[in-house]
């Protein structure tokens, strides 16, 4: 069965909208050099972001090298841009 051109569509669009959200989120992060979860997820509610594709973006960003996650000394997850 094919998709109907309108599904097809949608399908095309659906990544250039996480790659916009991986590139607010990259450029968030390297501002600060690092910053907690608890500070993203805040910046991204402010953005009108869903937690989703927040998440979303920080796994491929990371699976590319472009950030690393760690705890920092009080035991807080963090991001951080890797030059």
């Amino acid at each position: 069965m094919t998709k109907p051109a309108e599904v097809k569509a949608i399908e095309r669009v659906i990544p250039q909208q996480s790659s916009g959200v991986e590139d607010m989120v990259l450029s968030h992060i390297m501002s600060g050099g690092v910053i907690t979860k608890d500070e993203l997820m805040a910046w991204g509610k402010s953005k009108g972001l869903r937690v989703a594709d927040i998440l979303r973006a920080i796994e491929n960003l990371s699976g590319k090298g472009r950030i690393r996650k760690r705890l920092n000394d009080k035991g807080n997850l963090v991001y951080e841009y890797v030059k």
